[in-house]
């Protein structure tokens, strides 16, 4: 009886120094593979044509009339074209899908109350496909936010890209 537990206790502990191995094994193979991608990642790619497009941002060859008039373009587009406000609108629906799943990983009951709150008193779900519309039109959005210590709440608003200065300017 005590030789069939011994063996038992054999087996067990030769069965976790091969699965020890394996997870070696696995471990070196996924640092080979992280140094690949990080080795493809900083290698510079150049490109063929790189002479014939003009650089936008560069060297002043962007000017802030033009960023202006590239915002106020994209915004008439985006109302006053179909088929422009489909691409966008088709843009964040495959990006955002339902939405972004958000749950706080603290398990204060108070703190989960809290973004609870926030998402309701900011009509989050809308709020962040607007996120994602502002972002595929603009370039790029904006937000801020009003606390009120008060009331110890947190109000989100959009900035509208072209009410944004560039403070090199």
């Amino acid at each position: 009886m005590f030789d069939n537990w011994k063996k038992r206790k054999e087996l067990k502990e030769r069965q976790l120094e091969v699965d020890l191995e394996e997870a070696n094994i696995q471990l070196k193979s996924q640092e080979h593979l992280l140094k690949t991608i990080e080795e493809a990642r900083n290698s510079i790619v150049t490109d063929s044509d790189e002479n014939d497009w003009t650089l936008l941002g560069q060297s002043g060859t962007l000017s802030v009339e033009d960023h202006e008039n590239m915002l106020e373009t994209a915004f008439k587009l985006y109302h006053n074209n179909p088929y422009a406000r489909t691409i966008i609108r088709t843009l964040v629906k495959f990006v955002f899908g339902k939405g972004a799943l958000v749950i706080p990983e603290d398990e204060n009951k108070k703190t989960k109350e809290v973004w609870e709150d926030f998402k309701e008193e900011n009509n989050w779900n809308r709020r962040e496909k607007e996120i994602g519309t502002r972002t595929f039109r603009d370039g790029e959005m904006f937000l801020r936010h009003f606390a009120n210590e008060k009331e110890g709440t947190t109000k989100v608003r959009f900035i509208r890209a072209n009410n944004i200065a560039d403070s090199t300017v």
